[in-house]
């Protein structure tokens, strides 16, 4: 696999990604619209209970599982490919059935710690449950790049969840009836994606599977690596609805699980592409830290200019959940200055992970991570999600600079100058529509087309990308009968 192939998965896994932040946009633009933002605290606050669980419980699984599955593959070892993944689900499903009964057996010390009723934790656990044989199950389908199963299942899923959610609030049901959209959502989604898991796995021989210690210890060992740092992160991201929804109430969580939901819609094309990359790396041999650049320059030249929209106006975004959301301005802001940082910082730890360099993953995790924390539990009493904010990007700053050293460590090249283009180029355009004050309808096209005329004009977007990009979503026939209408747009955009 090249990285052609991940950018074209990573394109469609955005689509993805994109397609599913719109149905949860108007999930929770119409459930705010019928109660407000304190809905989405208790049910926000509710999900991020179960994130937290879920994550400590399946000890990096999913991510470990990607390791091998990826290198398997890349080996056409498909019997060991096999054994990893059957050995792998069958822990992983373990291991989340006892943590739901534990769960249960603390439901009381657990109302007092987070004020939510017994209700909203029995849904967390039911939803901790299905989203952790999800989350696996998914991580197998992307090694593997069946991505088409994917957004099949995400999309049944999803519409389950805008369907029976908004009904139940409706019917008078609240946060109750908004955090079981989720978890019926999730329910969804792990039937269909264990059916095309099962099928997928037919089409690797008849070899017998085994459920194998050694499978589930090497999964284990490649998924530590990022599960403390993770845990920990989750830790100081999602704990932080937790901690604002007891401090501050529903309302004020709720406005910060937005602005944090709408800083992951930027941060969705990375997060697939780098998704991706990192099963692809794993079963590569030569050529891991030029695919890797190459995977950071797409990410940056295509999150970053919508960074910035996101920061200018951030207000206006806000404000289509409805007026009081706008008070999460400054949080989305601060959110939304992490996403160079992250782009670097997330395609070396595909690489460093990808060559099995584990005790280098931990590193930067975990220097991410505690500085993130420890900052959380300083700043979020006081400043509530602004200090959460404050906290997530300071994470990220040591995480990055962490990263540059263990570049040099492995020889990787981070190309400052181009790194530098890339992120200078749509702020400057953003600050001429930000000191006119100029209105989103007209400021945000301003940004969005000087930057690509830019982008293209410095070939930092090549017409090898662009090439890429449309082979990747459109039929061979239709572009055809699209490149000699294009040409001339192609044209003005490269200067030719």
């Amino acid at each position: 696999m090249s990285v052609e192939k991940v950018v074209r998965g990573g394109l469609w896994l955005y689509i993805d990604s994109i397609l599913l932040y719109a149905i949860g946009y108007i999930y929770w633009l119409i459930i705010s619209r019928i109660g407000g933002a304190s809905i989405v605290g208790y049910a926000s606050t509710t999900i991020s209970l179960a994130t937290i669980i879920q994550t400590t419980a399946l000890l990096g699984i999913p991510i470990g599982l990607q390791r091998f599955i990826g290198k398997t593959l890349g080996e056409k070892n498909y019997s060991e490919l096999k054994s990893y993944f059957i050995s792998s689900i069958t822990f992983c499903t373990t291991i989340l059935t006892l943590t739901s009964i534990l769960i249960y057996l603390l439901i009381q010390p657990l109302h007092e710690m987070t004020q939510l009723e017994n209700i909203y934790i029995i849904l967390a656990i039911l939803l901790l449950l299905f989203t952790g044989i999800n989350l696996t199950l998914k991580n197998f389908l992307i090694s593997i790049i069946y991505i088409n199963s994917i957004i099949i299942a995400d999309m049944a899923a999803n519409t389950i969840r805008l369907l029976l959610g908004i009904l139940l609030v409706l019917k008078g049901w609240g946060g109750v009836g908004a955090t079981a959209g989720y978890v019926f959502s999730a329910l969804t989604g792990t039937v269909m994606l264990s059916f095309y898991s099962t099928r997928t796995l037919k089409k690797f021989g008849k070899d017998k599977t085994k459920i194998n210690t050694k499978y589930i210890n090497d999964v284990l060992k490649a998924g530590f690596a990022s599960w403390l740092p993770q845990v920990i992160t989750i830790i100081g991201t999602q704990f932080a609805v937790i901690v604002v929804f007891g401090f501050r109430g529903a309302s004020e969580a709720g406005i910060y699980y937005v602005a944090q939901a709408l800083m992951g819609i930027v941060l969705a094309l990375p997060t697939s592409l780098f998704g991706l990359l990192f099963p692809v790396l794993s079963g590569m041999d030569k050529g891991r830290k030029q695919a890797t650049w190459k995977t950071i320059r797409i990410s940056l030249a295509t999150s970053v200019p919508i960074a910035i929209i996101s920061i200018i106006y951030s207000k206006f975004i806000l404000s289509l959940l409805g007026q009081e959301f706008t008070a999460g301005w400054l949080i989305l802001t601060i959110l939304c200055l992490s996403i160079p940082l992250a782009c670097i910082v997330r395609g070396v730890i595909s690489l460093t992970y990808a060559t099995g360099l584990y005790t280098m993953v931990l590193t930067i995790g975990l220097a991410m991570s505690i500085t993130r924390v420890t900052l959380y539990f300083l700043l979020v009493p006081t400043w509530g999600g602004t200090g959460a904010a404050i906290s997530f990007l300071t994470g990220f700053l040591t995480g990055f600079l962490t990263t540059i050293y263990i570049a040099h460590k492995i020889k990787f090249t981070i190309k400052w100058k181009p790194f530098i283009t890339i992120t200078t180029i749509p702020t400057l355009i953003g600050l001429l529509t930000y000191l006119p004050n100029l209105p989103h309808y007209i400021g945000i096209p301003i940004i969005l087309l000087g930057t690509t005329i830019t982008y293209t004009r410095l070939n930092i977007i090549t017409r090898e990308d662009l090439s890429i990009i449309a082979t990747s979503i459109l039929p061979q026939e239709l572009l055809k009968q699209i490149i000699p209408k294009i040409n001339p747009i192609l044209k003005i955009l490269f200067g030719e």
